[in-house]
């Protein structure tokens, strides 16, 4: 092609809408993602744009805590039939999960029958009994709902469930229940969960061995905690962390001398508030 007619080659077309929210949203730049949504919507682009790009809008209005907004994409979900997308409405429950109610119903609005507005748990439920299809991600989302909402009994019966149906638990599920034996302090049904990863292959997972270390440090069973530790082939400082703060707190001084002496080893040092009780400094600084 010549110079000439390269100047009157038409120019390539911008990115899609749905793949800048796509890329706003992957890379954290969710004040973008929001503000392309919404320009999107004020635009003449294709009606398939908005299935396409809601779970990248909806995961943005969980981290900027845009209740309000996130509720209306609800509406925009089901009104659109994008709520039919396993993706979209697995968004949803992780957003109704995200946020506390405040952030939902902010000036405590009643509905028109005088019952109060329903909380992020009950949207999250409801969400989910309506979805036409789940997966695992659906099941340990709303797991995870419920143990944060102290509602353990619920949880492990979710659990139950989602096994009898055919699903088999992920390192995400096995992270979000674990946390419930840890406040339970149920070591037996805990160390079902870790048989099970083991067998799984997910006692490797840094997420499931982290929770493992916090459900055995809340149950007093340093030595365990220790054991899984030892375990992990990739340990990051808040793995370091949580094992030395885990032995601190049971009053195992010598196990958490002995993890903060490798800490310094590996180059790791302890986050400032960690709770390191005195003794395991006084020991180490004595040179013991």
């Amino acid at each position: 092609m010549s110079i000439a007619a390269a100047d009157y080659a038409p120019s390539p077309p911008p990115p899609s809408w749905v793949y800048q929210i796509r890329v706003a949203a992957a890379h954290g730049h969710f004040r973008d993602a929001v503000s392309l949504f919404l320009r999107m919507r004020a635009s003449a682009a294709p009606r398939s744009s908005v299935p396409a790009s809601l779970p990248a809008a909806l995961k943005s209005c969980a981290a900027l805590g845009l209740g309000a907004l996130g509720a209306s994409l609800h509406g925009l979900a089901i009104r659109s039939g994008a709520f039919a997308d396993r993706f979209t409405a697995n968004a949803l429950l992780n957003f109704y999960c995200k946020l506390p109610d405040s952030y939902l119903h902010p000036s405590g609005v009643t509905t028109v029958d005088g019952t109060g507005s329903p909380t992020a748990l009950e949207s999250v439920r409801k969400v989910f009994d309506e979805m036409l299809e789940r997966d695992v991600v659906s099941w340990s989302t709303l797991m995870m709902g419920c143990a944060e909402e102290g509602r353990h009994q619920e949880a492990l019966g979710l659990l139950r469930k989602m096994w009898r149906d055919g699903f088999r638990p992920d390192s995400f599920t096995l992270s979000s229940v674990l946390p419930i034996f840890a406040e339970c302090a149920d070591v037996k049904r805990g160390m079902e969960v870790h048989g099970f990863a083991i067998r799984n292959g997910f006692d490797k997972d840094v997420f499931v061995g982290s929770s493992l270390i916090d459900m055995y440090a809340n149950c007093t069973w340093t030595d365990y905690s220790v054991k899984v530790f030892d375990n992990l082939p990739v340990r990051d400082p808040i793995l370091w962390n949580s094992m030395l703060a885990g032995c601190a707190q049971n009053g195992s001084v010598e196990e958490a001398l002995g993890i903060f002496r490798r800490m310094l080893q590996a180059g790791v040092r302890p986050v400032p508030g960690t709770p390191i009780e005195q003794p395991v400094v006084d020991a180490h600084d004595s040179g013991q």
